[in-house]
């Protein structure tokens, strides 16, 4: 087709349009988002409630997303996956785990947002390499793939356990504030107060 040409194809409602592009961000978005390991075995440490396994790794400051490793310094990261025995639903919500460090006092997580919000800048290490490179970091802090942008806020997110209702194994981080040194950590605990369950301690160090 010459340069300028009009297409001969057929002209889609401008809803169509509108819908396509939901539905195509949303796909880009959601192909990103952090997937559990093959059991709760798999991960360091792990335990179960009555209604699912858990497993949970500390990975110190680091975010692994799909693109990078993104860098939460004010933070204790805190791999887990859930896992729902016999499809049942389970529900996962922030206020549910806690941090134990040192035997004190528990931790709260604090939200995905909350933790980009954090993050000045972080290190630009491009998309998967089936997708082109761009010759330079986007100046506002997110990253190009398939065409799409994705926000420093959308890889947190994306890398972030889920706060929902599932039935099916989800994985993702969860972050803990902390301003020590790590050397000074000596032993960590995550605790998963699970609904119409008996608490699970994990010893993450």
């Amino acid at each position: 087709m010459r340069s300028g040409a009009r297409s001969c194809g057929p002209r889609l409602p401008r809803q169509v349009k509108t819908t396509s592009s939901i539905a195509i961000a949303f796909l880009a978005f959601t192909a990103y988002a952090a997937v559990p390991r093959s059991a709760a075995s798999d991960y360091p440490a792990h335990g179960e409630t009555k209604t699912a396994a858990i497993g949970a790794e500390f990975l110190v400051h680091s975010v692994p997303t799909e693109q990078n490793m993104l860098d939460a310094d004010q933070y204790l990261v805190v791999e887990v996956g859930v896992f729902p025995k016999n499809k049942q639903d389970v529900a996962l919500a922030l206020i549910n785990f806690h941090l134990r460090i040192n035997g004190k006092d528990a931790v709260e997580a604090d939200a995905p947002g909350i933790v980009a919000g954090t993050m000045k800048s972080w290190n630009w290490q491009g998309p998967p390499p089936q997708s082109p490179l761009p010759r330079s970091a986007p100046s506002d802090n997110s990253a190009v793939t398939g065409g799409m942008q994705l926000t420093l806020d959308q890889l947190v997110a994306g890398a972030s356990l889920p706060e929902a209702t599932v039935n099916k194994p989800v994985g993702g981080c969860m972050y803990f504030p902390w301003e020590g040194k790590i050397k000074k950590i000596h032993t960590l605990e995550l605790i998963w107060e699970a609904p119409n369950s008996e608490p699970v301690t994990l010893k993450l160090r």
